[in-house]
């Protein structure tokens, strides 16, 4: 996959963020020839990593094979392989399940432009990981999920009556001009404000969708305009410019 082609103010704001791409499975490769030189540091996230007796410590780098990268170091915490457990809630005794975080990460050099790059893959649940791991997004990266048997069953890109709203989350840490790269995968409810970024969902549609697909603003005033086609998952993964509103 090749890199994105983004303009110069679009590069400023990516400096020095992070892309965060929860429930990703074996989705690792595309996201980071997407993103590498702009982006540095890459943090994968899912339940699956480590788990049911597969050890971090016999894991193939995920650049292994790619020749436009020296893999330079290897190391982690918590890599003991875990399984999902129900624990209760000190305040108020409701079981919830837990799941002991565990981090391998990779550096490499890329030999092209010389830029240090950050590969990370987190054993753990999603929302966690984006309150504890994640400083400045830089881009939001959500795709080949869903509700079913195999998916996580998480509502990153949903507006509904339950108590947390996932995709405020990710939108307050973004910063201005940051990307959100999906497939609309899990963007559900009729009064969804975001659900443009599910318009084209299972859709057989291609890059047609980029023309298509219309900008639009949010509760807080934020536009989101598509700029870009990052491939297909389940239907088109189309990037997302966030920008603010102006003071």
């Amino acid at each position: 996959m090749k890199p994105l082609a983004l303009d110069r103010w679009t590069l400023e704001r990516l400096e020095g963020t992070a892309l965060f791409y929860p429930c990703s499975g074996d989705d690792l490769r595309s996201p980071i020839g997407l993103f590498v030189p702009a982006l540095r540091d890459f943090w994968f996230v899912d339940i699956g990593y480590f788990v049911n007796g597969r050890s971090a410590h016999r894991a193939r780098p995920v650049l292994a094979a790619d020749e436009r990268y020296t893999l330079l170091s290897v190391e982690g915490t918590g890599l003991e392989t875990a399984e999902k457990e129900l624990r209760a809630d000190e305040r108020t005794g409701k079981a919830y399940e837990w799941l002991e975080p565990g981090v391998l990460t990779e550096r490499y050099l890329h030999r092209a432009s010389g830029q240090l790059v950050s590969v990370h893959r987190r054993r753990g649940f999603g929302p966690s990981a984006l309150r504890k791991e994640i400083g400045n997004l830089g881009v939001f990266f959500y795709r080949g999920d869903s509700l079913g048997e195999g998916g996580s069953g998480t509502l990153w890109l949903s507006v509904h009556h339950s108590n947390v709203r996932l995709i405020e989350e990710v939108l307050a840490k973004l910063v201005d001009g940051g990307l959100i790269v999906t497939d609309g995968s899990n963007c559900h409810g009729s009064q969804n404000p975001y659900a443009e970024l599910g318009r084209f969902h299972r859709q057989a549609i291609g890059r047609e969708a980029v023309r298509l697909a219309r900008p639009f603003a949010d509760p807080q005033g934020r536009r989101l305009e598509c700029i870009g086609y990052a491939g297909r998952r389940y239907g088109p993964t189309l990037v997302w410019q966030v920008t603010r509103p102006q003071a």
